[in-house]
């Protein structure tokens, strides 16, 4: 990935008051959308799309994860609330937050097939309105890659883990022990349900769930006790994880237990 100058960024950047880390470095952040606003977690104003962690302000962009690509093609992404943004009220369950470079999208028009297939990442262009409203902050930005690139430039690098040693399954080798003290912090309850799952042959019943999608990134802000019901149902790339047979069978035996 190519990053580029931006000539002057800077300067305008800290004339307008956008956000810094006192770290110097961004995060990697993916939210969905409608939950963050239900939460005043995530922000849309005329001058940016906003999402608040630990009383930190960052700079992102949203996107529709879930489009028709057969029949409209890619999606673009948006910087601000431009009027193709305000058309789509209804449809921000579909939207997600992030500030990654790059996004795995699922077609809707393939009954939520990914596309173009699992795994493989694509590179949004900016929408035109979004160029038109906030002009000269997008300057040079065409796709995802220069706005994270624009990230770079504002905040630093990204706060990223080492993730040099994984197991076979990609998490560090100390997450175990990470897990069980996030569990008992929790006292063993689902952050997202609420259900109660303390009793000791109940607790393998609730997991630990890394919010941005990387396993490697343990930070605490970054993990998040869900029970299996509800880890199972995050996102798409969640439910065709939990599509196996072990994991529909332990899913299985948690709804009958706690059935809702």
């Amino acid at each position: 990935m190519t990053l580029y100058s931006f000539n002057g960024l800077q300067q305008y950047l800290d004339q307008k008051g956008f956000p810094k880390t006192s770290a110097g470095t961004f995060q990697l952040l993916k939210r969905d959308l409608l939950k963050g606003m239900q939460q005043g977690d995530i922000v849309i104003r005329s001058d940016g799309i906003y999402c608040t962690i630990d009383g930190q302000e960052y700079k992102g962009y949203i996107f529709n994860q879930k489009p028709n690509i057969s029949r409209f093609g890619e999606p673009k992404f948006h910087t601000a609330d431009c009027e193709i943004v305000e058309k789509r009220q209804k449809l921000h369950g579909d939207y997600v937050f992030t500030t990654l470079e790059n996004v795995q999208l699922y077609d809707s028009g393939q009954g939520g097939a990914p596309y173009p297939k699992k795994d493989v990442y694509t590179i949004l262009k900016l929408c035109g309105y979004c160029r038109q409203l906030i002009g000269a902050q997008n300057e040079g930005i065409v796709d995802t890659e220069d706005f994270y690139a624009m990230l770079v430039e504002q905040y630093g690098s990204a706060a990223e883990p080492d993730n040099s040693v994984v197991d076979i399954f990609g998490y560090t080798p100390d997450f175990s022990l990470i897990s069980k003290k996030i569990r008992e912090a929790k006292a063993y309850k689902c952050e997202k349900c609420s259900i109660d799952l303390s009793a000791v042959m109940d607790r393998h019943f609730l997991h630990v769930h890394h919010r941005n999608g990387r396993k490697t990134d343990n930070r605490p802000q970054n993990l998040q006790c869900l029970c299996i019901r509800c880890h199972a149902s995050v996102d798409d790339r969640h439910k065709e994880n939990f599509a196996t047979v072990n994991k529909e069978r332990e899913l299985a035996i948690f709804i009958k237990k706690f059935p809702k």
